[in-house]
């Protein structure tokens, strides 16, 4: 049986004539129906058995790459299913071939509501394995189906103190003391170096409380055996398993290690201060997203502390990894970069009532710290170019000399036009009115991401326009 998911594909944003980020690469993926799905090969094995020996066992698993007609990043999840009921294994994957071990599939004897399936122990039951192969969170085709007979016995829970170092270690071991039950051993304790297990992509280091141990406090530290180690991590409840992320960098000599309560999806939050109607988030460097300006429409709205928010989940990959995301009401306004977001907790944004000097929104992270005020706008730094109806909305260009940006022009009677900087709409100069007829003689005062100005009578017009304390200065002349 084929499982194939067909979701709308991404379209092309274009015809932007409003103030908004429009250098975005785009890219145009085929529609779904003519994307080919991965395919999933042979299964090493067609029957496992779980027990208490076998659990540590592991078979390997490949298959085919899907294909979206579109040069994408494509990220791969490994699925089982019985029945309705199908759940994920391995996530975020991008090789066509993984590792699916016994602790894995294991899981699958939860009940469905705690993540599995259900399996009864001791009973031979046929699962389904395939691949899904993600293009963003909408686009997704699956693989045909593997079947795989498992009969799964119950398991002692080891309780597992896991380590994962950012910096790479390629040896571990893992010290301690006070810990009634359990035996360390001298400085630098046991090695545990050959004790990994991959989890959501990451790569742990393990160590196995003992049963005499579990259900006491202690204090331990992980160290690589060549003079690299944690600072003390004291307290510890041995009662379930611990995740530890240890930091890249040393602090005082030793490394910061961060427990996690394993990985997690993480929920981004938004409101508007100004009243947007629709939120949308765009991101770059995002792990297992993809986006397109602007972005995905967020429909998921939440009450936290009586104010209501717009609420975007990202996909488990994301878990602790950093990226930049960009708030905004998909039509012409939005945030500020938000950039550098650590992706370990759930994130709160409140973007501002009205936009700054450059026609973005800042924002305040609720429990972080505010985003930093945006450089002033200045003649600088800039090209600068008149844009309207007398030129499709292009550019001509202006030349910038002792202060002043200047330029000769043939309007029409009704001509629209605004000045705009660097090609683009995040800069753009007009009037704060609607409906301001430009005359010759005249000067203006003109506000980024004002409205259009309208020409009263045709001519040829000396354009001069500067900006003096952010705000723009124009001069309309009737030239030579």
């Amino acid at each position: 049986m084929k499982f194939l998911k067909y979701l709308t594909a991404f379209a092309a944003v274009v015809g932007l004539a409003t103030a908004c980020k429009t250098d975005i690469e785009k890219v145009q993926i085929a529609p779904l129906e003519d994307a080919v799905a991965p395919v999933l090969h042979e299964l090493p094995n067609t029957q496992i058995t779980i027990n208490n020996d076998t659990s540590g066992e592991k078979m390997s698993i490949s298959w085919d790459a899907a294909d979206f007609k579109a040069p994408v990043a494509i990220l791969y999840d490994v699925c089982a299913k019985l029945g309705d009921n199908s759940v994920e294994l391995l996530t975020g994957l991008t090789d066509v071939k993984a590792d699916l071990s016994n602790m894995v599939l294991y899981r699958l004897s939860n009940e469905v509501e705690k993540g599995g399936l259900g399996i009864a122990y001791e009973e031979p039951t046929t699962v389904q394995i395939y691949i899904a192969a993600k293009v963003g969170a909408n686009n997704v085709v699956y693989s045909e189906t593997r079947d795989l007979e498992l009969t799964i016995s119950e398991l002692r829970d080891a309780v597992r103190m896991y380590a994962h170092s950012k910096g790479g270690w390629s040896k571990c071991y893992i010290y301690g003391w006070d810990l009634a039950g359990c035996n360390f051993g001298d400085w630098p304790g046991t090695e545990i170096t050959n004790n990994k297990e991959t989890i959501d992509g990451k790569e742990y280091f393990y160590f196995d409380i003992p049963r005499d141990a579990e259900g006491n406090t202690g204090n331990i530290i992980f160290n690589n055996g060549e003079g690299q180690q944690t600072q003390d991590i004291t307290g510890v409840k041995m009662d379930q398993s611990r995740y530890f992320i240890i930091d890249a960098e040393a602090t005082d000599g030793k490394y910061i290690a961060t427990e996690q309560v394993g990985p997690q999806k993480i929920k981004l939050y938004a409101r508007s201060l100004a009243g947007w109607s629709k939120m949308f988030l765009y991101g770059w460097d995002v792990k297992g997203v993809t986006f397109e300006w602007p972005g995905e429409e967020i429909v998921t709205k939440e009450f936290v502390d009586d104010k209501e928010w717009f609420v975007y989940e990202l996909p488990l990959e994301a878990f602790d990894t950093t990226g930049n995301i960009i708030f905004n009401n998909g039509d012409g306004q939005q945030t500020v970069d938000i950039t550098g977001v650590k992706f370990s907790k759930n994130r709160f944004f409140e973007v501002s009532a009205a936009p700054g000097a450059d026609g973005k929104f800042t924002y305040t992270e609720i429990g972080g710290e505010p985003a930093p005020e945006p450089e002033p706008i200045t003649l600088e730094g800039h090209t600068w170019a008149l844009a309207g109806s007398m030129n499709g909305w292009s550019d001509t260009a202006m030349t910038v000399a002792d202060g002043k940006a200047t330029v000769t022009i043939d309007f029409a009677a009704g001509d629209k036009f605004k000045v705009r900087a660097d090609g683009a709409w995040t800069i753009n100069y007009g009037h704060a009115e609607d409906g301001v007829n430009v005359t010759i003689g005249s000067e203006y005062d003109l506000t980024n991401n004002g409205k259009d100005m309208l020409v009263e009578a045709a001519g040829k017009y000396n354009i001069t326009f500067t900006i003096v304390d952010e705000v723009g200065k124009m001069k309309v002349e009737l030239a030579e």
